[in-house]
């Protein structure tokens, strides 16, 4: 039996696939439509008082702190847009369809952060880019792990104890689910977004990650380049590991921009994450995110001293001296080609992604205080990257 059978036996044996808001799938598929009013598609909101509540709310958020205040459904339609509007109803049927919180093995909680990271750096990434629309690069993103959730109530909860759930090692948990049920939760999420009516291009997004990771080829789908490209530095952002100089890196390669605009992307994303969020009802605490992606970039500061240390023979975590070259001038090449192949490109993309992020800080947070260590520290290692530089341009110039 095909994964698509397999689906459709567990729902001919009772299981029930999730079901949008009528109301919230309405609205978005007249707000898709061209010359719609908007008092047209406020009478349908406001059918779902608590949409029609929370699309109030974030008119008169800060996101939107534009002129006076709205009061209306029609004014707060005007005001957000009819693409954002579709993309807001889109987005919290599918929020309010599955739990929120820790319940047994299942972490909803961390799955819909995650998911919300990976939303918002890809719809960044789509206005960055302008290959995608914003809005669909959202939504795509958002969904690109929802046939996990289905999956879990399908096949494990209350068959499997202690199953693998973890969606930061993507590729052991595809492995396991096919070893296990002969197919996958893309497979499934495939299948249920195929049920809500998304399009083939959303659907395709199903076929990303590990498939672009095993053969270092870019996706042709833009939307899917996006996406994985927005899965790489959202599991950084929301793991407690994560090598944050190389998903940088790899992002910037992936979608095609620089290192400098992923970290504007990242820094826009911490501003707007808890308002989102909060219309969503996906608890997000930005100050601790931003504690923990420093203390990753901090981390990636010491790795970087470390190995400088080992390419001149110290104990670790000692810095190279000109001293030490001018006693073994050989060591100068071998040390530059470790600061070129190595050391210069992680430094630069830590340094400038802190630099970025400590003006979306207030001066008195956490944060900035980390902020001014960490910079200071990458200062150091940029002077003695600039040192070594010039000790090897001046052995050149002595003719051997």
């Amino acid at each position: 039996m095909d994964h698509e059978g397999k689906i459709k036996a567990a729902i001919a044996g009772g299981y029930n696939l999730p079901a949008l808001s009528p109301v919230a799938m309405e609205a978005v598929e007249l707000a898709s439509q061209e010359g719609v009013p908007a008092p047209k598609l406020a009478k349908v909101i406001e059918r779902d008082p608590s949409l029609a509540a929370r699309l109030l709310k974030l008119a008169n958020s800060a996101f939107f702190r534009t002129g006076l205040p709205v009061g209306t459904l029609t004014q707060a339609i005007v005001k957000i847009g009819f693409e954002r509007v579709r993309m807001m109803a889109l987005s919290i049927s599918l929020r309010d369809t599955f739990p929120m919180g820790k319940k047994g093995p299942m972490d909803y909680e961390k799955f819909w952060k995650l998911s919300l990271y990976r939303a918002l750096i890809a719809k960044a990434l789509a206005l960055r880019l302008g290959s995608v629309h914003p809005e669909e690069a959202f939504v795509a993103a958002l969904l690109e792990e929802i046939g996990f959730l289905v999956f879990y109530d399908l096949f494990v909860e209350g068959r499997v104890a202690d199953p693998p759930l973890d969606l930061e090692d993507l590729d052991r948990l595809l492995l396991w689910e096919r070893e296990n049920f002969g197919m996958t939760h893309r497979e499934v999420g495939k299948f249920v977004l195929s049920r809500w009516a998304f399009p083939e291009r959303i659907l395709a997004c199903q076929e990303g990650g590990i498939r672009r990771e095993r053969s270092g080829v870019t996706p042709e789908n833009p939307l899917l380049a996006i996406c994985d490209a927005a899965t790489l530095i959202a599991k950084v952002l929301t793991s407690q590991q994560g090598d944050l100089p190389y998903a940088i890196s790899r992002a910037a390669l992936d979608a095609a921009i620089s290192t400098e605009d992923i970290h504007t992307i990242v820094s826009s994303v911490f501003e707007e994450v808890e308002e989102i969020g909060a219309h969503l009802k996906i608890q997000v605490d930005r100050d601790r995110d931003v504690v923990a992606i420093l203390e990753k970039a901090n981390s990636a500061l010491m790795r970087i001293s470390q190995r400088v240390s080992e390419c001149v023979g110290h104990e670790p975590r000692a810095l190279p001296s000109m001293k030490t070259l001018e006693e073994d001038p050989s060591l100068a090449t071998d040390v530059l080609q470790a600061v070129v192949h190595e050391i210069r490109n992680p430094l630069m993309v830590v340094g400038g992604f802190v630099k970025k992020l400590a003006q979306t800080l207030s001066p008195d947070s956490e944060g900035s205080r980390y902020v001014g260590v960490i910079l200071e520290e990458a200062s150091r290692l940029e002077r003695v990257m600039e040192e070594m530089t010039k000790k090897l341009e001046k052995e050149r110039e002595i003719p051997g």
